[in-house]
């Protein structure tokens, strides 16, 4: 599943090993995240990652976010 996770860690400078720190979900999770390889995500940890961007899991999951 693609995720805008990239282009989001980029734009707030932050590296995913710290995101992962901050939001308390593993860094093997966002890696897999953000490159796609993370087939069903769970809903916890869209959450999580959509809270700490202040977006919606709809605009983490759409295919280009500007």
């Amino acid at each position: 599943m693609e995720t805008n996770l990239k282009v989001l860690v980029a734009k707030k400078n932050i590296s995913i090993y710290n995101l992962s720190k901050e939001i308390n979900v593993s860094t093997v999770t966002l890696y897999r995240l953000a490159n796609g390889q993370l087939v069903k995500p769970k809903y916890e940890t869209l959450k999580k990652v959509s809270d700490y961007f202040n977006i919606t899991i709809d605009e983490l999951l759409k295919k280009e976010i500007i």
